[in-house]
């Protein structure tokens, strides 16, 4: 992301059978007559029987085929793109130290932020003005539990969309160096130009007049040619920043194309998407699933300060956005942080 974002380059009935009762008729009639009548009525009742069983059969064809037809449809439904996602790591002895379920927006559009969970935008600067739109807190909305980032565009056609920062331009607000960050949330249903991200950066990167290395961490960077060319994978980075904001030495991590597990689209339901940061790795998961490691040695010369986390739907990232749908909305169900068991990065 960035700075500090990098710009990437390039799914019986009940059949009821009606039962047809046949009444003798007794006439006193010549003998052979009567032989007559009845080898004409036993005619009759083997061709209705005949014909009401092959109506009975052609009935009951149906709706086996009908039947049929509805456990496909059913199998078709449930493809894994839109199979519900409840998938976690295994959280036991982790303590948790950081919650928002959007039951409301606690938001601060000034800092200090005082006592609101969210600041505005990125806290950095400058440099913080990363995205082809422009940020405006009138384009983060809560209902439901669900907070919405939209990307739309206003009157005079400027494009505008959100971003959420933990810390405001003070520093103050969460911050946490290690520990199992992690989101539930849904892409946007939009195409190239799209690009929202959940990630963290170091806190040294605000005000930062020591000239401090500074790392960070792309939980997720999603773009939008994925969905506009259909394929079921997300971005997954670290990146490694000098003091003026250009890229510092040392291994960087860069996997813009990591399967999204199952072959799930990431715009047709929400997933979580974590990352376990601890003194000898960086691993990141999805439902639980991991999708990616490296060493934290990669970056720990720039692990200056703890992490705080931001969300966005920023546009662009070396992209166009004439693919970006108007009123597009990144959605957030939960942000949740932990602090790790005592045994968590010890191997």
């Amino acid at each position: 992301m960035g700075v500090f974002r990098a710009v990437y380059t390039p799914p019986l009935d009940t059949t009821v059978c009606r039962r047809t009762e046949l009444c003798e008729v007794l006439c006193e009639i010549h003998i052979t007559h009567v032989f007559e009548v009845e080898r004409q009525a036993m005619s009759r009742v083997s061709q209705v029987m005949t014909v009401a069983s092959i109506l009975v059969l052609s009935m009951l064809i149906t709706a086996a085929n009908r039947a049929s037809t509805a456990v496909s449809a059913s199998a078709s439904a449930a493809a894994p793109s839109d199979a519900p996602n409840t998938g976690d790591i295994d959280l036991t002895g982790y303590t948790l130290t950081f919650e928002d379920n959007f039951d409301r927006l606690s938001l601060a559009t000034r800092s200090p932020k005082g006592s609101a969970t969210w600041f505005h935008i990125p806290p950095y600067g400058a440099a913080a003005n990363y995205s082809a739109s422009k940020w405006d807190s009138n384009a983060l909305s809560v209902a439901g539990g669900i907070l919405s980032i939209k990307a739309y565009q206003d009157p005079s056609g400027t494009w505008r969309s959100g971003n959420i920062s933990s810390v405001d331009e003070t520093g103050q607000g969460f911050a946490q160096r290690y520990g199992y960050f992690e989101v539930r949330a849904r892409m946007p249903e939009s195409g190239t130009g799209s690009w929202p991200a959940f990630w963290l950066l170091s806190s040294t990167s605000i005000n930062n007049t020591t000239g401090k290395k500074f790392s960070e961490i792309d939980i997720f960077e999603w773009y939008g040619t994925t969905y506009t060319h259909n394929r079921a994978i997300i971005s997954e980075a670290t990146h490694n920043w000098a003091p003026g904001g250009t890229h510092g030495e040392g291994a960087e991590f860069y996997s813009p194309t990591t399967p999204m597990p199952n072959g799930a689209k990431p715009w047709k339901g929400y997933h979580i998407y974590g990352c376990q940061i601890d003194p000898v790795h960086i691993t990141w998961y999805i439902d639980g699933i991991r999708t990616n490691q490296i060493p934290t040695s990669d970056a720990a010369a720039y692990m200056t300060g703890p992490y705080y986390m931001m969300l966005d739907y920023a546009l662009g990232g070396g992209w166009p956005i004439d693919k970006v749908v108007n009123d597009s909305t990144f959605d957030i169900d939960w942000v949740r942080v932990y602090a790790l068991p005592a045994s968590a990065g010890r191997s």
